[in-house]
C-alpha cells in the first residue's frame, strides 16, 4: 500500500524493502516523512538504492566529508542535515537525482561545488545558508528544476553556472535571494534556452560587477527587456538560443 506508514515519524526509522534485481525502483516513500528508505536486491541481498531520511538531522558533531553509502543515494529528503553546523561536505552522491526542500539548510561548513549529472530537482530552501559554498557548477547533460529559496543566503556563492535549468516562477520564487558575494550567473546554453524565470531569483544580489548572462529565445529576449530579477546593480545580458 502506498501509506502503510503514514505517521510514522521517528527520525532515526529505516525502511528496508526486499525487491527481485529486476524490479524498478520508484519514488514512493509509502506514507513515511522522515524516514530512511533502503531497497535490497532479494536476489543477492546487496543494497540497490537509498532515499536519504532525517537520522541526522539536527546533528552538530558528524563532520564528514562524503556521506556514507553515497553510491546508492538517490534521493536526499526534506531537512536530511538540516541544522548539521559542522558537516564538511565536499561532494555529493553521484547518481542523486533528487534534493527535498530544507536538506542542507544552515549546514554553514558544506562546501560542495559541483552537482552530479543526475540531479534533476532541488526543493524549496534545500541549501538555505549554506555560507561556506563558493562556486556551483551544474550539468548541462539534465535538465534541472530549482525550487524557491533553494539557494537563498549562501553569502560566500560566487560564481553560478548552470546550463540547462527549469526556475520555478510561481509562488516560490528567490532562489538566490540575498546570495550577497554573487559576481557571475550564467543561465542556459547553447541550444538549452531558458524558458521561465521569476521575477525576483535574484533579490538583494546587489555587487556592483555582477553579472547575469540568460541564453533564451529571441521572443523571451524582447519581452523580458525590462525585467531585472530583484538585481539593482549589475548587468544582465541575453543571448539567444534556440
Amino acid at each position: 500500500s502506498d501509506w502503510c506508514f503514514t505517521n510514522c515519524k521517528k527520525s532515526n526509522f529505516t525502511l528496508k524493502i526486499y525487491i527481485s534485481s529486476q524490479q524498478e525502483i520508484s519514488t514512493n516513500t509509502y506514507g513515511t516523512s522522515y524516514a530512511t528508505l533502503e531497497f535490497y536486491s532479494s536476489d543477492t541481498g546487496e543494497l540497490r538504492e537509498e532515499f536519504l531520511g532525517q537520522r541526522y538531522k539536527g546533528n552538530t558533531e558528524i563532520n564528514f566529508n562524503e556521506i556514507p553509502n553515497a553510491d546508492k543515494i538517490t534521493m536526499i529528503r526534506q531537512s536530511a542535515f538540516e541544522g548539521c553546523t559542522n558537516l564538511e561536505l565536499t561532494s555529493l552522491p553521484p547518481n542523486l537525482k533528487t534534493i527535498e526542500g530544507s536538506a542542507f539548510q544552515n549546514c554553514t561548513n558544506i562546501k560542495i561545488n559541483e552537482m552530479p549529472e543526475t540531479l534533476n530537482r532541488i526543493g524549496e530552501s534545500a541549501f538555505y545558508n549554506c555560507t561556506s559554498i563558493e562556486n556551483l557548477e551544474f550539468s548541462k547533460n539534465t535538465n534541472i528544476f530549482i525550487a524557491g529559496c533553494a539557494f537563498k543566503n549562501c553569502s560566500g556563492l560566487k560564481n553560478v553556472n548552470i546550463p540547462n535549468v527549469t526556475i520555478n516562477t510561481g509562488l516560490g520564487g528567490y532562489q538566490f535571494e540575498s546570495c550577497t558575494n554573487l559576481e557571475n550567473i550564467t543561465l542556459g546554453s547553447v541550444g538549452n534556452p531558458v524558458l521561465n524565470m521569476s521575477d525576483w531569483c535574484f533579490t538583494n544580489c546587489n555587487k556592483s560587477n555582477l553579472i547575469l548572462t540568460v541564453y533564451t529565445t529571441n521572443e523571451n529576449i524582447t519581452n523580458w527587456t525590462n525585467r531585472n530579477y530583484g538585481i539593482n546593480n549589475g548587468t544582465i545580458n541575453y543571448i539567444k538560443t534556440n
